[in-house]
């Protein structure tokens, strides 16, 4: 189907049809790719999934570990069944950083341990998920852009 379009000197001109799109030599499979391309490819798309998993854990558990301290700091009623999960869960999340810093005043030493341990998740979530997505990176083609 041609194009009509109207130059400045209104004469009607048709313009060729768009030519269409070809995929490129990285889009195609290399002559010969067979199974263990595409294997690797799934198995590329595994990782991806796999660090992104460990990136969302990391951060549910950083929420949880942050909301725990404000609802603590805020004096939430711990009697409340929701404010007692969250304190529960953060409170086992949170265990091997009991004690870290003796600061005076429980309040004022539960923010910083329990800062420091969700601190500490998220980085390390990071660092993992950023590890464990590096073969994913490594089995894609390399793309000229």
């Amino acid at each position: 189907m041609a194009l009509r379009t109207r130059a400045n000197s209104g004469d009607e001109r048709t313009a060729p049809p768009p030519a269409e799109r070809t995929a490129t030599s990285a889009e195609r499979p290399a002559a010969g790719a067979g199974a263990a391309a595409v294997g690797a490819r799934a198995a590329g798309g595994f990782f991806l999934v796999l660090a992104r998993l460990i990136r969302a854990v990391a951060g549910v558990v950083f929420a949880l570990i942050v909301l725990a301290i404000i609802l603590f700091d805020l004096k939430a009623n711990p009697g409340n069944g929701i404010v007692k999960a969250i304190h529960d869960a953060a409170n086992v999340l949170t265990t091997p950083f009991h004690g870290l810093f003796s600061i005076h005043g429980a309040r004022k030493q539960l923010t910083v341990n329990w800062g420091i341990a969700a601190v500490v998740y998220l980085i390390a979530g990071t660092i993992v998920a950023a590890i464990i997505a590096s073969p994913a990176r490594a089995m894609r083609p390399f793309r000229r852009d």
